[in-house]
């Protein structure tokens, strides 16, 4: 790095090292880097974090990689507006959720002993005023998953609209 900074000038050429932002990252993670090592804190791992960046200093060294890197950069703005998209459709779904199943996963079919009654395949049966148990009593139990697999609001709407669409956990949610 010096060697090069030396060649090319630091800062007020055209062509100089801190005219490139590749040679602005690798002048920073080095400084950062040499700042870790000089202080001898406990509080020092937010610097030393900074060393994850070592491998981008490569980039400046393979043409081909610089070009994905630049090409990937180049897509984040695009992956934003993907991002905002899929952020407005688990909102939309998740206020709808809220509306047709808000408050249906909080009472149980208990037996007169205060045991919950089971489905044929060992699942809680689940009521309402509008959907009476056919036999023992309705009761409030909670919500299943110490409260976080529920309708009750928008924000555990959209999360439980979230793990239905990765397909993981989904079983709890929609059984």
């Amino acid at each position: 790095m010096v060697f090069k900074i030396i060649a090319l000038g630091f800062a007020f050429k055209p062509h100089s090292y801190m005219r490139d932002v590749w040679n602005v990252l690798d002048f920073c993670v080095v400084i950062m880097g040499w700042v870790s090592q000089l202080i001898t804190s406990s509080n020092v791992s937010a610097i030393r974090v900074i060393r994850i960046l070592r491998p981008l200093r490569t980039i400046n060294s393979i043409p081909s990689m610089r070009k994905l890197v630049h090409a990937l950069l180049n897509s984040l703005p695009t992956m934003l507006d993907v991002f905002i998209l899929f952020s407005f459709f688990l909102l939309i779904f998740g206020t709808m959720a809220t509306q047709l199943f808000g408050g249906t996963m909080q009472n149980r079919c208990v037996d007169k002993f205060k045991k919950k009654i089971k489905s044929r395949w060992d699942d809680d049966i689940f009521c309402s005023k509008d959907l009476p148990c056919v036999e023992g009593t309705c009761i409030y139990w909670g919500n299943p998953d110490y409260g976080v697999t529920s309708f009750d609001n928008i924000l555990k709407s959209v999360l439980n609209v979230f793990i239905v669409i990765t397909l993981e956990g989904w079983t709890a949610t929609m059984y």
